[in-house]
């Protein structure tokens, strides 16, 4: 175990043995900022919650982007981002070892176009961050469909979600997993027919229910018959606003009066942090569910990902991850990342498609073995990446 100095708050933070094997797998030095002043950083690299209004720097036509229309580099529609009316590789430079590597990646960053939105493989979602996805409208989703005002995965037919998971026909729910018609719920799991949910598994007909698992028929934690439940719902008119805001006056005093965990896990073995879902040995760890194991310093883990560190955002069916912001699925081996899908072995990257073995590259699909956007065979990258690392920390 060691203790290290933040170069950014000047707080002390420690590197414990597990920490020093993981960096030792990974290649890379121990981290200069401690573990709050890292996610600090990969938040502020970029606000996918702020939109601006501009033009596609290729067709010229107005679209929606997370870049303000003064920012120094092209900017294009999803539509022309993907075509093949213009050639990534173009922008590529030869490594200069007089100049240092960042100055030279931020030269390249200036140069090459960058998608408007983070839109993958979607349809009809131009004014969402989309992911396999169909007609989304102001969401930040992966595989969902008819949605708007989401951030959640395997959504449908719903609105207004934060971090909801397999859910269909819902609305005002925060943290609900596979879960069918449920209203204005947090941390409703199983549920079906409810609303006003609160930490409850496997309800049905519920109504106001919180700390409740496999029940029916329950109004506000009392439980009535089929024909008691309907008549006693009568009596709750949730189509007058005023009504609603005494509903949901009246469910917070019921659970401000009932214990809440001090951390919301659910089937999760030896783990530190909040909203985890299936998740094993992991470390200061949130938002993060269905087989995340042995990792740390993650913030909205993608589903099976494993063994890494400092991402926030992604990492479907990934492994070997290190300080990445939105990492996409089927990754491994790779660090310093941003919006990166399908690939190996990719450092100092972003928006980069089905790619293996990149260095400090920007928007390409389907290549290999390249540094700064040029091309090199297998060999000469092989020999020229190891020069560049050392270069980098002399």
């Amino acid at each position: 175990m060691q203790t290290k100095n933040c170069q950014n708050c000047n707080n002390n933070f420690i590197i414990t043995e597990d920490d020093q094997q993981f960096y030792a797998k990974m290649k890379v030095p121990f981290p200069t900022f401690c573990p709050d002043c890292r996610i600090i950083r990969r938040m502020v690299f970029i606000d996918l919650r702020i939109l601006y209004k501009r033009n596609c720097n290729l067709c010229k036509k107005g679209i929606v982007s997370i870049y303000h229309k003064d920012v120094l580099f092209p900017v294009y529609c999803n539509k022309c981002w993907y075509s093949d009316n213009w050639d990534v590789m173009k922008y590529g430079i030869d490594y200069d070892f007089n100049k240092p590597f960042f100055e030279q990646f931020e030269k390249l960053m200036q140069v090459v176009p960058k998608m408007g939105l983070m839109n993958i493989n979607s349809v009809n979602c131009d004014y969402s961050h989309a992911y396999n996805s169909k007609n989304c409208y102001l969401s930040d989703v992966d595989w969902s469909e008819n949605c708007a005002y989401v951030h959640g995965a395997k959504c449908r037919d719903s609105f207004d979600l934060y971090g909801c998971y397999n859910v269909e026909n819902c609305y005002e729910c925060i943290y609900c997993n596979n879960s069918y018609k449920c209203f204005f719920s947090i941390f409703a799991s199983n549920c079906m027919n409810s609303s006003f949910i609160y930490d409850s598994n496997n309800l049905a007909d519920c109504f106001a229910c919180v700390n409740l698992k496999n029940k029916n028929y329950c109004i506000f934690n009392k439980q009535y018959s089929k024909e008691e439940y309907y008549k006693e719902l009568e009596k709750y008119d949730t189509g007058s606003f005023q009504n609603l805001i005494k509903i949901k006056n009246k469910f917070l005093n019921l659970k401000m009066k009932l214990p809440h965990r001090y951390s919301y896990q659910y089937r999760s073995i030896n783990c530190t942090g909040d909203n985890l879902r299936n998740v094993n040995n992991c470390s200061y760890c949130f938002d993060s569910k269905q087989g995340v194991e042995d990792s740390k310093y993650i913030l909205n883990g993608g589903f099976m990902l494993k063994d890494s560190y400092d991402l926030t955002s992604g990492g479907v069916n990934s492994s070997l991850l290190y300080e990445a912001v939105i990492a996409g699925e089927n990754l491994s081996k790779s660090k310093f990342l941003f919006l990166v899908v399908n690939g190996m072995s990719i450092d100092y990257s972003m928006q980069c498609f089905s790619c293996k073995n990149l260095f400090g590259c920007i928007g390409l699909r389907n290549k290999q073995y390249c540094i700064l956007n040029k091309q090199y065979t297998k060999q000469e990258y092989e020999e020229l990446v190891p020069k560049i690392i050392e270069h980098m920390g002399s």
